[in-house]
């Protein structure tokens, strides 16, 4: 909030992917120069309270669950080196991203049950029904976001990828998105 007030912008687009969609919840609440939201899988009440259980979310579970630890570090690294130049993935991957990850799985079991009830106390908060929103998700997902907090009367559902970081594969559709919302392009 700080940042967005310091820039002193006249128009707002809140681009946000994942836990971030809560936060922008609260911030489309606190601004009134929030011109639209693109949100990138976001996190919603329904994922975390009464996750869908229809068969491509226990197909994704599945294949998820047959992967060993080592199986799932060299997948997001296989995502790494496919979506980024090596150079910039070399440098990613010497991040410590794993090692960020595993904090932040410890730090989310350790305080799920916080998480949750913070959930629940704003379970009021939606997107303005008139703020245009583009969500952009995994195909499986699409009517999940159509009944979630940042679908408004202005709301796009974009399918596209395979992955959560579906903007590692298609920065192009958050990029026309953001076109979008200012009118100088149609997704």
């Amino acid at each position: 909030m700080n940042l967005i007030k310091k820039q002193q912008a006249k128009q707002i687009i809140l681009v946000e992917h994942s836990l971030g969609g809560l936060y922008a919840l609260h911030i489309v609440k606190q601004l009134d120069n929030v011109i639209g939201f693109i949100g990138i899988e976001p996190l919603n009440r329904e994922s975390v309270l009464n996750p869908p259980h229809g068969p491509a979310y226990r197909k994704v579970e599945m294949e998820v669950a047959k992967l060993s630890e080592e199986g799932k570090i060299q997948l997001v690294k296989d995502r790494v080196y496919e979506n980024f130049p090596k150079s910039l993935a070399d440098e990613i991957w010497q991040t410590h991203i794993l090692d960020e990850a595993r904090e932040d799985e410890v730090v989310e079991e350790k305080h799920r049950d916080n998480w949750i009830e913070t959930i629940k106390q704003y379970s009021e908060i939606m997107l303005p029904k008139t703020l245009p929103s583009i969500l952009i998700s995994q195909s499986f997902r699409a009517n999940e976001y159509r009944r979630s907090e940042y679908y408004t009367d202005n709301s796009v559902v974009v399918s596209a990828g395979n992955f959560h970081q579906i903007h590692w594969e298609h920065p192009d559709i958050v990029a026309r998105a953001i076109k979008t919302i200012l009118g100088d392009e149609v997704l």
